[in-house]
């Protein structure tokens, strides 16, 4: 079983972008190509929903944990440039169905935290669509945007209410175990050291508190029915997550893990059909032509694109359940 060590960067003057041989997550050096994809030095056209760069790149995967991630990435500090710069308009159009999704999660949260009025992070908020279902639920929030758009947004929504931090969470300076909960929805995927991005979201918590993320699972049966195709595979994701890689996350961070779960998300037809066109699903391309611009664009459509939903716990004493 031979190693595959991720490609030369000689064709990448001019960026800091480095190869990755080892897993991040475990650090076997036995991994095997997944993907094999053009690396072009990332540009900030890569980046979120309005993308037009489509290629996720080399992807390598252990044979250890099964953990697959980017072979070719920029350095954190070039990610947070790029996030800071990205356009954001084909995602505030789905804000009405990305409302309905934040909804879903401000419930699966309510139903581990009890605490009266409590404190919740979220990391990676985007225009501040659960923060704002959160606040009007009488809840305390505070949310972390690296994207200038994003954030402007969400102040925008917000009104003044809460506290905004306009930064990656790394740079945001927040203080150790000052919330009761932490949600992290579509973040750990885009981070450089996903365990590292873990123990730091741990050590915000406090005893007691929640920790709840939402990642690709390259296991899953959309990941292993489209293969290259599955939507899921972007130019910004750097890992794609096993049971076993993400367990190991909060093992790490020395976190109580209490249930794997699986949720439809919601996105309008038009949207979908433009994703999916993007990836060469067949027929897609022409049904999205047309029904572009119709009334059927609109449409709502809950679906599942293959991520897994994980739950943690900070210092919480044994018996939860773990499900799938």
């Amino acid at each position: 079983m031979r190693q595959y060590i991720a490609a030369q960067l000689s064709a990448h003057s001019g960026s800091s972008m480095a190869s990755v041989s080892s897993c991040p997550i475990c650090g076997s050096l036995n991994t095997r190509l997944y993907l094999s994809g053009e690396d072009p030095v990332l540009r900030s056209s890569a980046f979120g929903s309005s993308r037009t760069d489509h290629s996720p790149g080399t992807i390598n995967r252990c044979c250890v944990c099964r953990h697959a991630f980017r072979a070719v990435r920029p350095s954190p500090s070039e990610l947070a440039a790029l996030y800071r710069e990205m356009a954001t308009d084909k995602y505030e159009a789905e804000t009405d169905h990305r409302r309905t999704t934040a909804a879903l999660h401000l419930r699966m949260v309510k139903r581990k935290v009890t605490r009266e009025a409590p404190l919740l992070l979220d990391v990676g908020c985007g225009s501040g669509l659960l923060l704002d279902l959160a606040a009007r639920a009488g809840w305390n929030i505070v949310g972390v945007e690296p994207s200038t758009n994003f954030f402007q947004a969400a102040q925008k929504l917000l009104a003044g209410r809460g506290q905004l931090v306009h930064a990656t969470l790394q740079e945001s300076g927040l203080a150790a175990d000052s919330f009761d909960v932490v949600t992290a929805w579509d973040v750990i995927e885009h981070v450089n050291d996903p365990a590292g991005f873990v123990e730091l979201c741990a050590q915000l918590l406090k005893p007691g508190g929640f920790l709840f993320m939402k990642a690709p699972d390259i296991d899953s049966v959309q990941a292993r029915l489209l293969g290259a195709r599955w939507p899921v595979l972007l130019p910004e994701h750097l890992h794609y997550f096993t049971r076993a890689s993400l367990r190991s996350c909060g093992d790490r961070a020395k976190l109580q893990l209490v249930e794997f779960s699986r949720h439809s998300v919601f996105f309008s037809l038009g949207y979908l059909l433009y994703r999916l066109s993007q990836h060469g699903i067949t027929g897609t391309g022409f049904l999205n032509r047309i029904v572009s611009g119709s009334v059927l664009s609109g449409i709502a459509v809950p679906l599942r694109l293959g991520e897994r939903y994980v739950v943690w716990k900070k210092h919480s004493a044994a018996g939860a359940s773990e499900g799938d």
